[in-house]
């Protein structure tokens, strides 16, 4: 059965926004520490597969085609909606989604200046360090206290570059165009995901604007947040022009094919 709906990005590039819409199209409502619930991360239930301690954040990896097929076993003919951040693609492990059990994916993509600005400040990194992790190509992203969770990034032209080539159907979205005219980008998410909203386009643009989420994750908290900063920070395009360009050259030399072909060049 495939049943399984991934909303994929590289962190720290939209995928909360995507899951808050789609959330709000589905229960006229958004409340934030219900998402991790309605459309929690696919890292979790890979991660209580395992009956040891995990050894290595990369051990996950062999409880991927497991995972799937028991959450498509479980949830029979429904749709099963999952995050996920990482990058598709044969492993020596499989496929990634299989696609056995995938039906399509909803991908955002953000400009990766912007997103080094907000990798930074979400996980404590200078935004040297930050870089240093977007062009890393074997950047995995785990929790020292904790590897059950590790998911395996890449570097981030090769993320876009592998949700691009996936073979199962893909909606591509640029968090700007999100940022600039949300309905229009809403429409389009819903309509590709056969989702019929049970409030109206303009509600949903209403409940998930940045200022809505923001304003919920001050009142009580988010536990997706980092320790350093909110999770809600700023959501704006261009953050990184705050900056001297020069400090981003590393990501446009390494990516500047990638970025040309988004526009973000």
């Amino acid at each position: 059965m495939k049943n399984i709906v991934w909303l994929a990005s590289y962190p720290k590039s939209g995928n909360t926004w995507i899951r808050a819409i789609v959330y709000s199209a589905l229960f006229g409502q958004m409340t934030i520490h219900k998402l991790g619930e309605m459309i929690p991360n696919f890292a979790f239930f890979a991660s209580q597969l395992n009956a040891r301690k995990f050894e290595s954040p990369g051990q996950i990896r062999h409880f991927w085609e497991q995972a799937q097929s028991q959450l498509c076993q479980s949830a029979g003919n429904e749709r099963i909606l999952l995050k996920t951040h990482n990058a598709a693609g044969i492993y020596d492990v499989g496929e990634f989604p299989s696609r056995k059990y995938s039906e399509k994916a909803v991908y955002v993509v953000r400009d990766p200046r912007d997103v080094a600005v907000s990798y930074s400040s979400h996980f404590g990194l200078s935004l040297e360090s930050a870089i240093n992790s977007l062009i890393n190509e074997s950047n995995i992203n785990f929790r020292p206290e904790d590897m059950s969770r590790g998911e395996f990034l890449s570097s981030w032209g090769n993320h876009v570059k592998s949700w691009q080539q996936v073979s199962i159907p893909i909606l591509q979205l640029r968090y700007e165009d999100l940022i600039e005219n949300p309905a229009k980008q809403i429409k389009k998410v819903l309509t590709f995901l056969d989702i019929k909203p049970v409030i109206t386009i303009e509600d949903i643009v209403t409940l998930t604007s940045f200022e809505k989420l923001a304003k919920q994750e001050k009142t009580g908290g988010f536990a997706e947040a980092g320790k350093n900063d909110f999770f809600f920070r700023q959501g704006e395009k261009s953050q990184w022009m705050q900056f001297d360009e020069k400090r981003f050259e590393k990501l446009i030399i390494k990516f500047e094919p990638v970025m040309r072909n988004l526009g973000y060049l």
